[in-house]
């Protein structure tokens, strides 16, 4: 299964630790443990957006401010609002 690291954002892919220990996964290239709180759990249907978030330019984010999402190739759930947070976070990135 996906998940992302809370601390980066990094996605990774993780199994289910079934030893009993305190850790909850293990990431399968790795080996590395993590605690549940640790990790953002991905079903088919975020990661799938989260990878098309993840996809998007400069170019494509400006197709989007003025043509909008409805002619976009973008999955069913994206919204408005994670486009404002991916603008924002590309403007600051570029103002740093």
């Amino acid at each position: 299964m996906k998940a992302r690291l809370l601390i980066t954002g990094k996605i990774i892919n993780v199994v289910k630790n079934d030893e009993f220990d305190a850790y909850d996964y293990i990431e399968t290239k790795t080996g590395i443990k993590y605690y549940k709180e640790e990790l953002e759990i991905l079903d088919k249907d975020n990661y799938k957006i989260q990878e098309y978030l993840d996809s998007l330019d400069k170019e494509a984010l400006l197709s989007i401010i003025k043509y909008g999402l409805r002619g976009s190739d973008a999955p069913e759930g994206v919204t408005v609002e994670d486009i404002y947070e991916l603008i924002g976070c590309q403007y600051i990135s570029e103002t740093m």
